[in-house]
């Protein structure tokens, strides 16, 4: 019989076993929240691109591929749709996102306002921005009762902890679009 490299005792607790400790396996997050879990991720590697990893107490069946080293990369962001990272990057790395939380460190706007200031934007991607921003507690929506209505946006005390990221984000691009417009255009020469 072929012998099969044993996967590390830690990763043959079934996946129940860590959901219930408050782990996802294999989101990225798990290796900032939980240093020493790092097996997760290979773990999870494992699981899905090698068949699986033998339980406790079970051998692996001889049409199962056997379980190998771990991937080199095992510090890849998660590719699944449901970790919680993931959602969360896609939502305020987004470029609309990324305007209206550099925007509102100014103050409370009006949709109007923001929409004025924000070239391109549509009215329907604008509001969908913002009650995404404002469902991940980023910004605050406040309705006045008058006629015509007026709607605020403004930054959350979470959303204004964002925002100097943002800054962050906007400095370097400022300081290296030159950079990266020269490198486009000597793309751009080379593969056309």
């Amino acid at each position: 019989m072929p012998s099969r490299k044993a996967a590390p005792q830690s990763a043959t607790r079934s996946s129940a076993e860590r959901v219930r400790e408050g782990v996802r396996v294999g989101c990225a997050a798990t290796v900032s929240i939980y240093p020493n879990l790092e097996f997760l991720l290979v773990t999870d590697h494992i699981i899905r691109h090698h068949g699986g990893v033998a339980e406790e107490g079970t051998s692996k069946s001889a049409g199962t591929p056997e379980v190998t080293d771990c991937c080199p990369d095992a510090f890849q962001w998660d590719r699944r749709e449901d970790c919680e990272v993931r959602q969360i990057l896609d939502r305020i790395a987004d470029k609309w996102s990324l305007l209206v939380i550099a925007l509102l460190d100014d103050g409370s706007m009006r949709f109007t306002e923001l929409k004025r200031m924000i070239d391109g934007v549509s009215q329907r991607m604008l509001t969908v921005t913002l009650r995404q921003l404002e469902r991940d507690g980023l910004v605050r929506r406040t309705v006045h009762p008058v006629v015509p209505p007026r709607v605020d946006y403004e930054l959350t005390d979470l959303g204004r902890t964002l925002h100097q990221t943002v800054q962050s984000l906007v400095r370097w691009t400022e300081r290296h679009q030159g950079d990266i417009a020269a490198a486009r255009r000597e793309f751009d020469a080379a593969h056309s």
